[in-house]
């Protein structure tokens, strides 16, 4: 019996010699192997840290304008691609669609992020394209999701994402396609798209909850600029012009586009 139990021991402690580098290795801590999983090279490790865990942008040195431009064109032709594949009937899925909708908040951190890096970019006109090309698409969108299914929680989260993308980003272009430098000016392009506004109630048949949405996102864009926009009618004198007593443009004082 002792031999046979000292043979035992013996030939556990031979395959335990024998093992391989592998097998010791799949033998190891569980933390030290999650530190060699982790320990990714820098640049990939930039990457991560700048597009996948910030909502807004951070770059290690200031990147130049073109590189800033690159960007935002890059970024409105992804979103705009997943939108378009997003609308299409014969992909459509209930599934993909509460997918997409997830990923808006997502996307309109990093629009928001690109956009104020792209401020002092020279290129604005490539800018202004896309930005109306990226309206546009959204618009078809909100009519495709109204004939798809019916108006719910989700459908709401998405169609005000979309609006305020559409806000945020088209009430900082003039018609020349250049950056608003004063905040009437951007206050009186968001005037402008008070009637794109109305056209979303309107392709959604006047619901109570999207014109609950649409005036909200409205009213917070006017009302928090009002006090501002009464100040700068004290310092711009054909603001003092342009502009009523209650700090909203009169009716027919203003050009908007297309």
């Amino acid at each position: 019996m002792r031999i046979c139990l000292t043979a035992i021991v013996i030939a556990l402690i031979a395959n335990k010699i024998k093992a391989t580098p592998v097998e010791s290795r799949e033998n190891e801590p569980f933390g030290v192997t999650e530190r060699e999983q982790s320990s990714l090279p820098p640049v990939t490790l930039h990457g991560r840290l700048v597009y996948g865990r910030f909502p807004l942008l951070h770059f290690v040195k200031d990147p130049s304008p073109a590189e800033i431009t690159q960007q935002v064109i890059t970024s409105l032709r992804k979103f705009v691609r997943e939108l378009k594949g997003f609308i299409s009937p014969d992909t459509f899925r209930f599934v993909s669609f509460q997918r997409m909708a997830e990923h808006f908040g997502s996307t309109l951190r990093e629009l928001e992020g690109l956009l104020k890096l792209g401020k002092h970019s020279e290129e604005a006109q490539q800018r202004l394209a896309y930005s109306k090309n990226l309206y546009l698409t959204m618009t078809r969108a909100a009519i495709n999701m109204r004939r798809f299914l019916p108006l719910e929680n989700t459908g709401n989260i998405a169609i005000s994402h979309m609006s305020l993308i559409q806000l945020k980003a088209l009430a900082l272009y003039d018609s020349r396609g250049e950056f608003h430098t004063t905040l009437a000016h951007s206050v009186r392009r968001i005037m402008c798209l008070k009637q794109d506004v109305n056209s979303w109630e309107a392709a959604f048949n006047n619901q109570r909850n999207v014109h609950f949405l649409t005036e909200l996102i409205f009213t917070d864009l006017v009302e928090k600029t009002r006090a501002q926009i009464r100040a700068l009618e004290n310092k711009i004198p054909r603001d003092r012009e342009f502009w009523s007593q209650e700090g909203l443009p009169r009716d027919g004082d203003f050009f908007c586009l297309a």
